[in-house]
């Protein structure tokens, strides 16, 4: 599968998935881009946005997937970072 993620976004497939594993995945990348950031003298400055999807609930196919991840992204992004939001939803989730 080819994906195009534009600027300095990343595409993540996982098949199949449950959301609590999901959350749990993205919990550890949000700690794992805060320690690399410690690492650079400039943590406030780097954070992850993170937008979730699931089929077939959001999409039955990879673009709407995508199309539903990348909104769900944009709440946290423009609310500073750091966080994951599922699509549908209109505040942070955690496992």
């Amino acid at each position: 599968m080819r994906c195009h993620a534009p600027g300095d976004e990343i595409v993540l497939c996982a098949i199949p998935a449950d959301e609590t594993g999901v959350l749990q995945l993205t919990d550890r990348l949000h700690h794992l881009v805060q320690q690399a950031a410690e690492r650079t003298g400039f943590p406030a400055l780097i954070s992850a946005s993170i937008g979730v999807s699931f089929f077939p609930e959001h999409g039955r196919d990879l673009e709407a997937l995508l199309a539903e991840a990348d909104a769900a992204m944009y709440r946290p992004k423009t609310a500073g970072g750091g966080q994951t939001v599922v699509a549908g939803r209109t505040r942070p989730d955690s496992p």
